[in-house]
């Protein structure tokens, strides 16, 4: 079962998946204050630049990947527009 809790593939890119359970902002009385203001910055923004460029596209097969425990993703994002 790739990605250990099995909502994931970690090789994939799925940017609609389920994300509920990470600890991105820590967990318990070590929850960040400021969690739900970044992800609705961070759900406004995508929003935005998705309605204004809706025909931005990347090739999922050209991403290089970071691996570590504390950071996975794409080393960078390259789009087309």
């Amino acid at each position: 079962m790739p990605g250990g809790g099995g909502n994931h593939d970690p090789s994939r890119f799925d940017i609609r998946r389920d994300v509920r359970g990470h600890v991105s902002f820590g967990h318990g009385i070590h929850y960040c204050l400021e969690a739900p203001s970044a992800r609705l910055e961070a759900r406004i923004a995508v929003k935005s630049l998705l309605e204004r460029c809706p025909h931005l596209a990347t090739d999922p097969a050209d991403l290089a990947w970071r691996t570590g425990l504390l950071i996975r993703g794409p080393e960078s994002l390259p789009v087309r527009w």
